[in-house]
């Protein structure tokens, strides 16, 4: 979701929802409870400008589902 939205490695996540993004596990809470299928406004920080994008939010891999 986030590829499909514009992020791109680097970008530093700056508030989700309008919410300082702070700690990772502070985005992560922020992220789960919105809801998968929703869209969510993402500040982010990339190459000293800072864009507004629009997330469609998915569920998150199960990392031991991983080959």
């Amino acid at each position: 979701p986030g590829e499909s939205a514009g992020l791109k490695v680097d970008d530093v996540i700056l508030s989700f929802n309008g919410v300082p993004a702070g700690a990772p596990n502070r985005l992560r809470w922020e992220t789960s409870i919105a809801g998968v299928g929703k869209t969510a406004s993402v500040r982010v920080l990339r190459q000293h400008h800072t864009l507004d994008l629009t997330v469609t939010l998915g569920e998150l891999a199960d990392p031991s589902a991983e080959p």
